[in-house]
């Protein structure tokens, strides 16, 4: 019987007592997370990173000490380790700052627990992941790195990474997650994963809602007779 994969290890940093335990109790208890440090402020999730060399460190936007600020330190403390920001603000100046220092991921505190749960993952196996469901979302030039994004942001669909597509394309012709999974090479439940954070960006339910958004878009085309999605 193969091993469980090791647990995926968190520094939580937000400044608000009753969101931070939350979160840090629901991620405990989904399993495949450890929390190792919860903490309040920027100087202390920098010393928590530097003790406890976490993959993750999910960092307040807001906290005291800039959690925006954090990251350079965070980064240079320990390379390893992934930085996630968790905010309730999602305007395009945040996000691009976010990027510009390093983080590789930015969740809305709107988010559903799946969805963070499914961001967290996805970071941890290398993804980039930024949640624009409210606010002013950057557009896709954005998120490949640009400094200067467009003055007028692009359809959501944009927002949809190259590896999120390549799950896209496949479920358009009609394949399954295990299907999908043995194409590309990857798990189920990461593909799960990709299509949790699809969902979250588009605003949609459905697989077929997905690729409908994504078609009329024209960021994906059905290849040959399309097949149904499935719901």
């Amino acid at each position: 019987m193969p091993e469980a994969a090791p647990a995926i290890r968190i520094v939580l940093a937000d400044d608000h007592p009753l969101f931070r335990e939350s979160i840090a109790r629901v991620l405990s208890e989904r399993g495949g997370f450890e929390i190792v440090a919860i903490t309040a402020n920027a100087a202390e999730a920098i010393a928590a990173v530097r003790r406890h060399l976490p993959d993750i460190a999910l960092l307040d936007v807001a906290m005291p000490g800039g959690g925006i600020e954090a990251i350079a330190e965070i980064r240079t403390a320990c390379p390893g380790t992934r930085v996630m920001m968790l905010s309730a603000y999602g305007y395009e100046h945040y996000v691009a700052s976010s990027l510009r220092a390093g983080a590789v991921g930015y969740v809305m505190k709107t988010a559903t627990m799946d969805y963070l749960c499914a961001a967290i993952r996805m970071v941890h196996g290398g993804e980039t992941v930024f949640d624009f469901s409210a606010g002013d979302r950057p557009s896709g030039r954005l998120l490949a790195g640009q400094e200067s994004p467009p003055a007028h942001p692009s359809d959501r669909s944009l927002a949809i990474n190259p590896r999120e597509l390549d799950v896209l394309r496949l479920v358009a012709r009609g394949m399954g997650n295990r299907e999908i999974a043995h194409v590309l090479g990857i798990s189920e439940r990461t593909v799960q994963a990709h299509l949790v954070n699809v969902f979250g960006k588009l605003g949609v339910k459905t697989r077929t809602a997905a690729v409908m958004q994504c078609v009329a878009a024209g960021i994906i085309e059905v290849e040959g007779p399309q097949k149904q999605a499935g719901a």
